[in-house]
């Protein structure tokens, strides 16, 4: 599947052998929101939109608008950072580190660091236009400052679901609360 070689070749960069690396990939591919995207399913990936255009909502509110107006939307570069785990994105050895806290933390990593990136470079975002907003989330420069990065997520909090009304203002969804709405809240207790 798409990005499926982006981690096997990180896996067989930092393991000592290919059967290593193959038996880490089979294990990588057991993560409830990697599932949901390689298998496609519609639903849980809607989910998965709906649960971090909220949190981009309630911790950046002006980039989530400027992005909204501009047309780049979530599926635009967040799948990418999923299918890979950034290893596409960012510099390889960013990576190697954004994946080791990965494997800490679990799915709610691949949020923060996605968010992160957002706060990192929310002032030039704020500048540009659709292509080159996507063009610059697809390819991070080689000399990022990690340090800021890896700082960054490590104070970001994700906004819990059940807690979104009091940290949003009230903004009708389609259908109020949309079946979407209930599998992020079950998906996604953090």
């Amino acid at each position: 599947c798409q990005g499926m070689s982006f981690l096997a070749a990180m896996l067989l960069l930092n393991l000592d052998s290919p059967s290593d690396a193959f038996t880490a990939f089979a294990n990588l591919l057991n993560s409830e929101l990697l599932l949901a995207f390689y298998r496609l399913v519609p639903e849980r990936i809607a989910a998965v939109y709906a649960f971090y255009d909220r949190q981009l909502q309630a911790l950046l509110p002006r980039l989530a608008t400027h992005l909204q107006a501009i047309g780049l939307t979530t599926d635009l570069f967040f799948v990418d950072q999923i299918y890979t785990l950034f290893s596409r994105c960012l510099p390889l050895e960013v990576a190697c580190r954004a994946w080791d806290l990965y494997l800490r933390d679990g799915d709610e990593f691949i949020f923060r660091a996605s968010l992160a990136l957002l706060a990192m470079y929310e002032p030039l975002l704020l500048e540009l236009e659709c292509a080159e907003a996507a063009q610059l989330l697809a390819h991070l420069p080689e000399d990022m400052n990690s340090e800021k990065y890896f700082s960054t997520i490590a104070t970001l909090k994700l906004v819990p679901p059940r807690l979104w009304h009091h940290s949003l203002e009230s903004r009708p969804e389609k259908g109020s609360e949309s079946a979407n709405m209930t599998l992020v809240k079950k998906l996604f207790p953090f």
